[in-house]
């Protein structure tokens, strides 16, 4: 599926959506044995930091530093400090601690100054932190060393639309996407900015490419059915709703239908569209179904008319 939504790539850090275990139940495994190692006396490095990872697996990121940090102060080999050092500048994140975090990928550029994934994670600390200066060097930095890092560039979109360069962000996404052709996060990300910038074309197109990619996902059908109203695609909208209400029993598919039959003034079907959406549970839809009585207009269930 390309990015993956819930594994970070070779080197990412917690702050990423690091996890260690498969499941809750694997990482309480984990800190049950390595907490009976520690009671020993006799833990090493390597267990303080497979500790570590296990809390940070678990969510408890407060723990996983300080075993982390007692990873560190006992002295691993040289060339063990730097994943130690990635999952706490990623743990430090998790709980809001940007000073920290900072301060921890500076000691990770000196230990690995051509890491990539260091320089991207550590722009994306410094932008969270407001300095902007900095995380273009490092962004810059990062690209530099790895142009091909899909991660990178996608992160590096959300900086370059911060700071009202779009035209950059969805030049870095269209690279991300040529890197990874079926991630929906790339996708998604390009429908928002392409309609940013009223390119609707070609936000239409990412979404029908999403769809194509979770057809299953009513979220999907809606998204797609917002851009096409919005683009005045109306016909098309209305299309993509009875094809998504052949699939699903959604309240907002028929709210939308009944706005966009509101739009094309046939206030009969969109009446009827508010009331099928009420009867599901749309109270915004209850609310336009009264207004349109009030009106005096009857509901048509003949929405070809």
């Amino acid at each position: 599926m390309g990015l993956d939504e819930n594994k970070p790539s070779k080197g990412e850090p917690a702050s990423a959506g690091h996890t260690t275990g498969s499941d809750e139940k694997e990482n309480g495994a984990l800190i049950e044995e390595y907490e009976a190692i520690v009671k020993t006396g006799d833990a090493g490095p390597d267990v303080w930091a497979k500790l570590g990872d296990a809390y940070a697996g678990s969510g408890t990121y407060d723990k996983a530093i300080k075993c982390y940090d007692k990873a560190l102060l006992i002295g691993p080999e040289k060339q063990d400090e730097v994943p130690i050092l990635k999952n706490l500048a990623g743990s430090y994140a998790k709980v809001a601690n940007f000073e920290k975090e900072l301060e921890t990928y500076n000691t990770l550029l000196k230990k690995a100054p051509e890491d990539p994934s260091v320089w991207g994670n550590s722009a994306r600390a410094y932008e969270k932190s407001g300095k902007t200066q900095e995380a273009v060097i490092h962004y810059m930095r990062a690209l530099k060393l790895n142009k091909d890092d899909p991660i990178v560039l996608y992160h590096y979109s959300f900086f370059c639309e911060k700071i009202g360069q779009t035209d950059n962000a969805i030049t870095a996404l269209k690279k991300a996407l040529e890197l990874k052709p079926g991630s929906e996060r790339v996708l998604e990300r390009l429908s928002i900015l392409c309609s940013k910038v009223q390119d609707y074309e070609s936000a239409i197109d990412y979404r029908m490419k999403i769809l194509e990619l979770n057809e299953d996902n009513i979220s999907r059908w809606e998204d797609l059915v917002q851009t096409l109203r919005t683009d005045k695609k109306l016909r098309g909208a209305i299309k993509v709703c009875q094809q998504g209400l052949e699939k699903f029993k959604s309240p907002l598919l028929w709210e939308l239908l009944g706005d966009i039959y509101t739009d094309l003034y046939r206030f009969g079907n969109a009446s009827y569209c508010y009331n099928k959406a009420a009867r599901l549970g749309s109270e915004t839809a209850r609310t336009k179904a009264e207004a349109l009585v009030a009106k005096k207009v009857a509901p048509k269930e003949d929405l070809s008319k």
